[in-house]
This record gives structure tokens, sequence and C-alpha cells, in this order.
């Protein structure tokens, strides 16, 4: 959900295995196969009264896309309550078991995907709560999120923060870049962390404003701008 594909063919392979999907419960431990969304899987969690997903449940990801990019929302990440990953290593060509501290995760990053890993599964250690509180909590996040970000098609946010507490949203906003367009690419009006699509953007459209939104933001700041999202080369 944070891909951008080319506008032009692919000269690659892509794999989509959504039949793989699969949810497994042990008392406090989830096992998530890859290609499950952490939408099911928060829904999942909060009927069996556990918790540690809430804030991950209205990211529109995989659990694997969300591993690699170590995905967060309201002061949580999903590598929080990660136990370990289950990937094929195509270099040794077989099924590996890598531990939390193995993925070196960091903030919006971490070493899987890398040196052309498959993630296959994960495994998450959860702490019990209340149905109601998990549900309550989970309503608070999306109505925060309907409140604060646009419902235009996206990718998510664009750039990650350049700074501890420093959002490049902001930076954006104060460069007067709300509403910036190229082609149909636009700055949301609504939160300047997002590029939406308003009419047929293309990602030449996307990756040119990004751009320009970069120089812009280190024009004014002398801050660079890393993209979040991840483009298809």
């Amino acid at each position: 959900s944070n891909l951008l594909p080319p506008d032009e063919k692919y000269d690659g392979v892509v794999v989509k295995y959504d039949l793989c999907k699969s949810l497994l419960l042990s008392d406090n431990l989830l096992t998530a196969s890859s290609c499950s969304t952490l939408a099911a899987c928060a829904n999942f969690l909060a009927k069996n009264g556990l918790s540690g997903f809430e804030g991950l449940s209205g990211i529109p990801g995989s659990i694997g896309g969300a591993l690699i990019g170590n995905a967060g929302a309201f002061g949580r990440e999903i590598s929080d309550t990660l136990l370990d990953v289950r990937v094929f290593d195509p270099n040794s060509e077989s099924v590996i078991i890598l531990t939390k501290t193995d993925c070196n995760f960091a903030y919006r990053r971490s070493e899987l995907g890398r040196g052309g890993m498959i993630i296959l599964s994960a495994r998450f250690l959860l702490e019990r709560s209340t149905v109601t509180s998990i549900s309550d909590e989970m309503d608070r996040c999306k109505a925060i999120r309907l409140k604060t970000q646009p419902t235009e098609p996206s990718l998510g946010s664009t750039f990650k923060r350049p700074g501890k507490d420093i959002f490049a949203s902001r930076l954006i906003d104060e460069c007067g870049l709300k509403g910036c367009r190229v082609g149909g690419a636009e700055i949301s009006k609504k939160h300047a962390g997002f590029i939406v699509n308003s009419f047929g953007a293309t990602a030449k459209d996307y990756i040119d404003l990004s751009e320009y939104v970069k120089s812009r933001v280190y024009e004014k700041y002398k801050s660079s701008l890393e993209r979040e999202i991840e483009i298809m080369r």
C-alpha cells in the first residue's frame, strides 16, 4: 500500500500470494502470515481480548510490508510486539527464523527484505485486555485518522520524520505547499504529509511533486526529507 509502481512496463516478476493468509493463536502468541492485513490482525486480536495492534488497525497494509518498513502509528510500531520472523533466504535456498534483534529495527526501516529475503510469517507476543477497551482504542484511533488524514487515494505518509520531534508535514505546511500540484498529484489540503491522487496521477507526477517538496523544504530549513514510500525501479 506504500509501493509506487512505474508508469512503464515493469521488467520483473510480481508475486501475489493472498491465498496464503492465516492467523493462528496460542495463548498470547499470534502467528500471522505475511500477506495478512494489519486490519484483519487487529480485529482478530480484539475479538480474543489481546492488545498491541490497536494503533496499527487503520494502516492499509500487510504484515510483511509493515515489518519491512517497521510501520507505526500513535506511538507504537509493529516491532514492539514482535517475537520473530520466518523468511525464505534465496541465498541458502532455505527457510530461516530471524529474531527481533536480527531484524535491526529502526524508525521506519529494518534489515528485512534486503538480499532478496521473502517474509513468510511472523510471531507476536500480545498482552491480555478486555474486548471493550481494545475496541474503544481502535475506534479512537479511527476517529483521529478520519479527522486529520485525507480520504483520497494515496500511498500513505510520503516522507519520514527528519528528526525525533520534527514532522515532515509541518515543514511542508510552513513552506505553503498544501494544495500544490503536479499533474494529477497534489499535496493534501487536509494533511501536508500526504500526496493524493486528485485526478489520474502518474508515477512521474508523484515523484516530480515529491522532489519539488524536498527541494523547497531543504531551501527553507536545510532539512533533507527522505521518502517513506517505496518506488519500484
